[in-house]
């Protein structure tokens, strides 16, 4: 298992193997006429703070999953990986060492939250105990109108499907020329579907497979035509999306920062919701 697998087991770190810095998250270049110097150095400083703080969460789980094999980075050769990779990108000594001597993790699970009109989402998790993992994330989510679904297993199957989804960026640096040569690409590889998306403001090709098969169709695309992936990994999609009022959007989003805030071992949330369309 190589350390970008590890890390795509515990939901993919953006580029592995370089020094991350706050240009691999979008900012905010320009700041609104008549905000002070102290509000648009504080924008940019709590910015950086959340870029740090998401670093040093991926690399908390990293570490965990890879200490399964031996907490020793002696003996341990992908754990000594993943330090070396989290050490490059200034991650603190401090958090390396309580991932390290942290018992509670087990492979990766999903708690399933639902609220009224339909709404449906996926944490995934590693935190062990798992029952005292689902009732803290339920108070969590209690205080946004959600609750854990009694029913484990029912949303991801009845309204998720789970696949694997190799994305490559539609740029000047693309070798597929349109969706069909990229069919015929898939066909080729081994790919289930392939379909046209948005991933991060950026315009990609999705080459669909099972779960366990990412790797495998990655280095197919990689070896047999050339082309390098943005992305692989597996992902949860909702089979159909449910539209919601900005008010409900923003009561997600701050309810799915305070989840990855208070749980270390949460990154990955899933869920059926868009925005409403304004203009309808």
């Amino acid at each position: 298992m190589s350390v970008q697998r590890v890390l795509r087991l515990v939901g993919g770190f953006p580029s592995v193997g370089r020094i991350i810095s706050c240009r691999d998250l979008p900012l905010e270049a320009r700041r609104f006429a008549g905000h002070s110097h102290w509000q648009n150095v504080k924008h940019t400083k709590d910015a950086n703070d959340k870029l740090k703080s998401k670093a040093s969460s991926y690399y908390y789980r990293a570490v965990q999953t890879a200490i399964k094999g031996n907490r020793d980075p002696k003996l341990n050769q992908y754990l000594a990986s993943v330090l070396a990779e989290a050490k490059a990108n200034s991650i603190p000594s401090t958090t390396l060492q309580r991932a390290l001597k942290a018992e509670s993790t087990t492979d990766p699970y999903l708690v399933e939250v639902q609220a009224q009109g339909g709404l449906f989402i996926l944490v995934e998790s590693c935190a062990y105990p798992v029952t005292s993992e689902r009732q803290k994330i339920a108070s969590v989510v209690k205080k946004y109108g959600c609750f854990i679904s009694p029913a484990i297993g029912r949303i991801a199957k009845d309204f998720f499907e789970h696949v694997g989804l190799v994305s490559v960026a539609r740029d000047s640096n693309c070798p597929i020329k349109d969706i069909d040569e990229a069919t015929n690409i898939g066909i080729e590889v081994g790919a289930s579907d392939v379909d046209e998306s948005i991933s991060d403001g950026r315009n990609v090709f999705r080459f669909h497979c099972d779960p366990t098969e990412v790797e495998v169709l990655r280095k197919r695309l990689e070896e047999d035509h050339g082309i390098s992936a943005l992305s692989a990994d597996d992902t949860y999609l909702p089979k159909s999306l449910v539209s919601v009022q900005p008010e409900v959007w923003e009561n997600l989003r701050e309810m799915y920062s305070k989840i990855r805030e208070q749980h270390d071992s949460v990154d990955r949330i899933f869920d059926n919701v868009e925005l409403k369309d304004s203009s309808r």
